[in-house]
């Protein structure tokens, strides 16, 4: 599932993680906060999403189709169904890669921190929700933005945007105007930390289902465009 873009993605996740973590240690807050350590591993990931969805899977469906190899599978399976099998393959993709990259931040939090039952300290604290819900919730919603956002890029910029740096490019750009277009309330782009605010409206999940609104955005609307494009898909 993972190709070599895609490990470079993780070692992008990997890095980020990893100074978030020197961030929570510079602060001095001690141990017995490791989740809390966590969610700033979390967070810093969370700043650099579009970046490694651009890099691990954003030119996935156009390198295929200048390869020749979606050509050569739509001769036995039918063009939906090859569109939902990347499709799939792309947002798995892209969850794995984050959650791999996150998985030395985390072992580290509890070496370092060992978790006890101090609650968060911020905004989220009026959710009275264990450490590791908040935790698991700003997890989540990561997963879930990676895996948008990979969607979005490989099957909606992909299909108007063969060239491999146009791709980025034009993706990353997508992401900047859209942060500063849409309006907060409908934004998960700009409330990517649940460390620290509390959601516009709603519950904790809020960001969650806007993540999968957006998801779901990208895949029918780029499906749609790979299916007007057969002529591509067919080489």
């Amino acid at each position: 599932m993972l190709t070599w873009p895609a490990w470079v993605a993780t070692a992008v996740v990997l890095v980020a993680s990893l100074l978030g973590l020197q961030t929570y240690a510079s602060l001095g807050i001690g141990a017995g906060l490791a989740w809390h350590a966590f969610s700033y591993a979390v967070v810093s990931v969370g700043i650099v999403v579009p970046i490694v969805a651009a890099v691990g899977f954003g030119d996935r469906m156009a390198g295929d189709a200048r390869s020749g190899y979606l050509a050569l599978a739509l001769m036995r399976v039918p063009p939906r169904t090859l569109l939902l099998a990347r499709l799939a393959c792309m947002a798995g993709g892209a969850a794995v890669a984050v959650l791999l990259g996150l998985l030395p931040a985390l072992v580290l939090s509890f070496a370092l921190y060992p978790a006890t039952n101090i609650p968060f300290g911020t905004a989220l604290s009026v959710y009275a929700a264990p450490d590791w819900v908040v935790t698991g919730s700003n997890l989540g919603t990561l997963v879930l933005a990676s895996a948008a956002w990979a969607v979005f890029m490989a099957m909606g910029v992909g299909s108007l945007v063969w060239n491999p740096r146009w791709l980025i490019g034009g993706s990353i750009l997508g992401y900047l105007i859209a942060t500063v277009t849409l309006p907060s309330v409908v934004n998960p782009m700009v409330r990517v930390d649940l460390a620290s605010y509390v959601p516009a409206v709603g519950a904790l999940w809020t960001d969650a289902v806007w993540w999968v609104v957006w998801g779901a955005l990208g895949a029918v609307v780029g499906m749609s465009l790979w299916m007007r494009r057969r002529q591509i898909l067919a080489g």
